[in-house]
C-alpha cells in the first residue's frame, strides 16, 4: 500500500528554507531515473523505503541536490505533511552495490535522498561518486 497518495507534492527542508516541488520517476533496464526538471526532485516508491533523487547542478548552476550534502544527523525534513528525520548519511562509489543495496533497503517508513557528488568526470559526464542520506518517519504529523 502507497504511504503517498501522489508522487507530486513538497519537500521541505527547515535546516535550510528550502522547499522543492517533485516529480515522478521510474526504472528503466534497472536504472532509476533522474528528474526531467532539474528543480525539482524525483520520487520513486518501493516498500517501506521513498527513494529521492535531485541533481546537484544543472547547466552551470545550482540545483536541490547541492543542498543534501549540507544535511547533519536529526535535521527534519517534511514530505507530503509528513515529518523525517536524517539518521544515516553514505557517501559512496558509483559502482558499489553493497552501498546501493543499503539505499533502496528498509526497515519502514523511510525516505532515502540520492544524488551526485565527488569528482567529475567529464569523459563519461557524470560524478563518480553518490550521496545517500537517510530519514525515518516522526510519529509528530506537521499538518496539524
Amino acid at each position: 500500500m502507497s504511504l503517498f497518495l501522489s508522487l507530486a507534492f513538497v519537500v521541505l527542508f527547515p535546516a535550510f528554507g528550502m522547499s522543492v516541488q517533485t516529480e515522478p520517476i521510474s526504472v528503466d533496464a534497472g536504472q532509476l531515473g533522474s528528474p526531467t526538471n532539474p528543480d525539482q526532485i524525483g520520487v520513486y516508491e518501493l516498500p517501506g523505503n521513498l527513494l529521492m533523487v535531485a541533481h546537484v547542478d544543472w547547466g552551470g548552476q545550482l540545483r536541490p541536490g547541492f543542498s543534501f550534502r549540507n544535511l547533519e544527523l536529526g535535521d527534519q525534513i517534511v514530505v507530503d505533511s509528513q515529518s523525517y528525520h536524517v539518521t544515516d548519511l553514505k557517501e559512496w562509489a558509483l559502482n558499489d552495490q553493497d552501498a546501493w543495496d543499503w539505499t533502496v533497503a528498509s526497515d519502514g517508513d523511510e525516505i532515502t535522498l540520492i544524488t551526485c557528488t565527488g569528482q567529475f568526470s567529464v569523459s563519461r559526464h557524470e560524478y563518480l561518486e553518490r550521496l545517500s542520506v537517510r530519514a525515518v518517519r516522526d510519529t509528530l504529523d506537521v499538518s496539524q
